[in-house]
């Protein structure tokens, strides 16, 4: 999320101030226009909304609103480990493997609103998601080395559907509770490229893909939407 740690004090410090303005204060309306949601995670501790990912809603009419939401995930690990043996002849045994996994989803949604202080919603629209995974291992025993490389790559699609309701809390902030759940059709590519010993090497290959269907739930999210 932009703005680092910097920005999530400054919308604490924003949501902290809508929950403590002095007295009772009218039925505000809903606000509409341009907003930007995150989500809330614990106390008072702000992530895009989606977990890793930042929306932007914009209304469109009185009781209609399109958002978009864009999610990215990425991440490397590395392991690896040296031994020695003693047992009459020294042997040494080491491997490496290394990690990568990333993805990215967008979402565009149509949201119908009813109510102003206190409104529901509902709404969806089309999903699209992209995974790749990658691991390389490389591993010594004696005088043999052997090199495998998994490559998974996903392509997904489908409808993503939302239910919630929505509280005004000042002009410019709103918090929700909001349930989503989503359809995907998912394409999934697999390659295996294997090379076994140091002489001589013998190198494999496999391939194959699936096609998997699926209803899923992504459970409860609860967020603020700050309009500008």
């Amino acid at each position: 999320m932009p703005g680092g740690r910097s920005s999530r004090l400054i919308m604490a410090a924003a949501v902290a101030l809508a929950f403590t303005g002095s007295g009772a204060s009218a039925a505000l309306e809903r606000p509409k226009g341009q907003a930007l949601q995150m989500q809330i995670e614990g106390v008072l501790n702000l992530e895009g909304f989606g977990s890793t990912s930042l929306a932007y809603q914009r209304s469109v009419s009185p009781t209609v609103a399109w958002r978009v939401e864009v999610s990215a995930d990425a991440s490397r690990s590395t392991e690896d480990e040296d031994y020695l043996y003693h047992d009459g002849s020294d042997v040494d045994q080491a491997y490496e493997d290394t990690i990568w996994d990333h993805k990215v989803s967008v979402a565009c949604e149509w949201l119908r609103y009813s109510g102003e202080d206190v409104a529901f919603y509902c709404g969806g629209g089309p999903w699209f998601e992209y995974s790749s995974f990658r691991s390389v291992y490389r591993g010594i025993w004696q005088d043999n080395s052997d090199e495998w490389v998994d490559t998974v790559r996903s392509f997904g699609g489908g409808l993503r559907g939302c239910l919630g309701v929505q509280w005004t809390a000042r002009e410019w902030l709103a918090v929700h509770a909001e349930y989503g759940a989503v359809a995907r059709y998912s394409l999934i590519l697999s390659d295996r490229e294997q090379t076994v010993g140091s002489e001589q090497p013998e190198y494999s290959r496999a391939s194959f893909d699936r096609r998997t269907f699926a209803l899923e739930s992504e459970g409860v999210r609860f967020g603020v939407s700050v309009y500008f």
